[in-house]
């Protein structure tokens, strides 16, 4: 028989776990991965794109959110850097550079934060330039970086240009001055930094038209594949000009 103190104890032990146990939401579906994942009701957990889902009461998602803004604004600025070094394609003289930061933006959430620096472009010109699905570079028309990246989940987006919808790659043109320089300047809210890392980039010779199905900004000009950037890079000057 029990004494009374262990009694007490074991009763509350029961019902402590009886009440942890309707604080869960069991087999919730990650929206970005498609797996289910243990949650906790009325709070959060950061989703297979690297966004904070909101978790309520019984047990559904609410919209895209960050319930803890400190530690997501935290996790946004410290989230490591990317970058894309542009190589030319056969009988091309195109290359860059792109760096890929986090951005934190109030009430919006953790965005990317794109700049980049190109040269050797078609002057005068405007030249799509895009994300594609793969991060291989080994055939030197740029065919082997297969299509545009669509998004993490493969859905069927259209193709379109920023600020409508979009696949996660179109990132629209680049303006080209006469000399054959251009400057990339943009903060984007679909993708996301873990999304985007090791998959490939082309910059193309026409202007993309934001038409089905891929903008028709003609032949690839230049390629490259996303990836960590170093703390110390070792030459900027070897890059930027």
């Amino acid at each position: 028989m029990l004494t009374k103190p262990v009694s007490v104890l074991f009763v509350l032990a029961v019902l402590l776990s009886t009440a942890c146990a309707f604080d869960y939401c069991y087999g919730t579906v990650d929206p970005c991965s498609g797996r289910r994942v243990v949650t906790l009701k009325y709070g959060e957990f950061v989703d297979g794109c690297g966004k904070v889902q909101t978790v309520l009461g019984d047990c559904t998602l609410k919209q895209i959110g960050f319930v803890n803004t400190i530690q997501a604004r935290r996790a946004c600025w410290r989230s490591h850097p990317l970058v894309c070094n542009f190589h030319p394609t056969v009988n091309s003289t195109a290359r860059g550079r792109v760096i890929f930061r986090g951005l934190w933006v109030p009430r919006k959430g953790c965005h990317v934060y794109v700049t980049g620096q190109f040269w050797g472009l078609t002057p005068g010109t405007s030249q799509g330039w895009h994300i594609h699905a793969y991060g291989d570079i080994t055939k030197n028309n740029g065919k082997s970086t297969g299509g545009h990246f669509t998004n993490p989940r493969m859905e069927k987006t259209g193709h379109g240009l920023p600020g409508g919808r979009r696949h996660w790659g179109d990132l629209g043109n680049l303006d080209v001055r006469r000399d054959g320089v251009a400057h990339a300047r943009l903060v984007d809210d679909q993708i996301t930094l873990q999304g985007i890392l090791g998959r490939g980039m082309i910059i193309h010779a026409k202007q993309d038209q934001g038409t089905q199905p891929t903008g028709a900004a003609g032949a690839r000009m230049a390629q490259c594949v996303i990836g960590y950037r170093s703390p110390k890079p070792w030459s900027v000057l070897h890059v930027e000009r």
